[in-house]
């Protein structure tokens, strides 16, 4: 056990304050609201997209019961199902705006998840909001704040970090338990995939914090992860060779890393070894409290099993396509920065402490937020020009099934032209989203839930490809 020193004392003046209560409140106000804006800004040309489709054929034909518990490539998605099954029953598929919105509150809890589990461990307020706020909307992995398909991913997170908070936080009781438990199991039905590795980091702190029966509030939820592991439709894996998986998690873990700086490998090994080597110090001048102990061991843990386990699924998928699959490189900086940042803020304010000037005791001890804040800033924007580069691909995509869509939308309500039979087994947007069959987008028009657009010009390329050939002409030889 490493106990909280001298540096660490409540004595010693404050660096994890801002000047005043008001300051702090407007930070933690503003900050996040300034997250909900841009995500909102982003989403407006955002269309349904790929899995999407499967989720929305899914609802369409399944009752809800058997929708919740059937597997989804492998995951456990039920917060999915039933956010795509009140879409198609109450606003249709005409417009985003509900999934999208799922997705805009899904990144806020994400990043306000983080960031309180982060003060848990004492790490200065704009530190966290700011750090919090990179891996949310993590520019190198900006997928899963994009693309509304993946809002469950982060509501797992968001549940799994708020679980951990509550534990760092509150004394051990059988209602603090019980609400643990009820939020670990909501993050397993939220997204099994994610939940597996951050229900893991919550029982480490449980585990190294509670030390009595209450401890085992997350054992419900470990539960439901080896009933799904071993009884659930796990979905194809494709993990390669074994030389293929540990080349491919080297990369991954690099990637991620370097990620956090807006990097690629290089600056992942730099920041892993200034990190070891940051956290070492701390550790010889006994300046890590025991929180930043527990989460760098959760978290660092954690990072390692997301590596493994996307390894074990995905190596032969992804190869070292970091870019169409950049979620992997996020899934694996948000548990490597929750380790990292507490261990490393305590050693470097330590560091910090010792170092100051007499007389500029308040100013030295700001140095130990502002710093840090300003880097993350940095970071944040070397990581902008590949998260726009990866969004400008994806918003022509999505405004390209969209435009598809209409197309599809009248054609099967006017008819194929030229008395050609309509293709039910066609897709119109081709490979942008095969799940978008004419079949299903008949179906959907059924259920007057999308309508075809009053006056459009169709595009002849949608119409082939939904048309079949021309009929020969009646007496030919």
């Amino acid at each position: 056990m490493v106990s909280p020193t001298a540096d660490a004392s409540p004595k010693t003046p404050s660096a994890t304050k801002l000047a005043s209560p008001a300051l702090r409140l407007v930070a933690w106000l503003m900050i996040p609201a300034a997250g909900f804006v841009w995500s909102s800004v982003a989403l407006q040309r955002s269309w349904f997209f790929y899995d999407e489709w499967a989720m929305i054929d899914r609802v369409m034909h399944t009752n809800v019961l058997d929708g919740l518990s059937a597997s989804f490539n492998g995951h456990l998605w039920m917060i999915s199902s039933l956010v795509y099954r009140v879409q198609v029953s109450w606003f249709g598929v005409g417009s985003h705006a509900f999934v999208g919105g799922v997705l805009i509150g899904s990144l806020v809890a994400m990043h306000v998840a983080l960031t309180a589990l982060l003060r848990a461990c004492s790490v200065p307020l704009l530190v966290s909001l700011l750090s919090a706020g990179l891996v949310t909307y993590f520019g190198v992995g900006s997928q899963n704040s994009i693309f509304a398909f993946q809002a469950p991913i982060n509501l797992a997170i968001a549940l799994s970090a708020v679980s951990a908070t509550l534990v760092l936080t509150r004394p051990p009781s059988g209602w603090n338990a019980l609400i643990v438990a009820v939020l670990l199991l909501l993050s397993v039905g939220a997204d099994s995939g994610t939940a597996l590795p951050w229900v893991c980091f919550a029982a480490v702190v449980l585990a190294q914090t509670w030390r009595n029966r209450y401890a085992w509030c997350a054992a419900p939820a470990l539960f439901g992860l080896g009933v799904w592991l071993l009884a659930g439709d796990l979905g194809p894996s494709q993990p390669g060779t074994l030389i293929g998986r540990v080349n491919f998690s080297l990369h991954l873990l690099l990637e991620s890393s370097g990620g956090l700086v807006g990097g690629a490998e290089t600056a992942g090994i730099l920041v892993l070894l200034a990190s070891a080597m940051i956290v070492w110090v701390g550790r010889r001048r006994q300046a890590i409290t025991r929180p930043a102990w527990i989460v760098f061991g959760a978290g660092t843990g954690t990072a390692v099993l997301m590596v493994g386990s996307i390894a074990q699924a995905r190596a032969a998928l992804v190869g070292s396509d970091f870019v169409n699959y950049n979620r992997y490189l996020q899934a694996v900086a948000v548990p490597l920065l929750i380790g990292l940042l507490p261990a490393v803020s305590d050693s470097l304010r330590s560091l910090f402490h010792r170092l100051r000037p007499h007389g500029l005791i308040r100013f030295w001890s700001a140095l130990t937020w502002a710093v840090p804040s300003l880097m993350i800033l940095i970071s944040f924007n070397a990581g902008l020009d590949t998260r726009r580069a990866y969004v400008a691909g994806f918003d022509y995509s999505n405004l390209a099934v969209e435009a598809a869509s209409r197309t599809a939308a009248v054609v099967i309500r006017d008819g194929c032209p030229n008395g050609r039979r309509l293709d039910l087994t066609s897709s119109p947007a081709a490979g942008l989203s095969p799940q978008m069959s004419t079949q299903l987008l008949v179906e959907v028009m059924a259920r007057q839930a999308y309508r075809a657009p009053h006056t459009l010009v169709v595009d002849p390329v949608v119409v082939d490809r939904m048309c079949g050939p021309m009929p020969e002409p009646s007496g030919a030889p």
